[in-house]
């Protein structure tokens, strides 16, 4: 995985990249908090 391909959302408190390979997607939320904790989440697409 190529790590620097990525769209990066800036929130309120830390930030979002969201990590596109077509039918599944993977959402990095790093929480930029003294602890510097990091949440995956997967979306993938309903089949159709």
């Amino acid at each position: 995985m190529k790590k620097n391909n990525y769209k990066t959302i800036t929130l309120n408190k830390g930030e979002m990249h969201i990590y596109d390979f077509g039918k599944i997607k993977l959402h990095a939320y790093k929480t930029n908090d003294f602890l510097n904790d990091e949440v995956f989440i997967i979306e993938k697409t309903a089949n159709q």
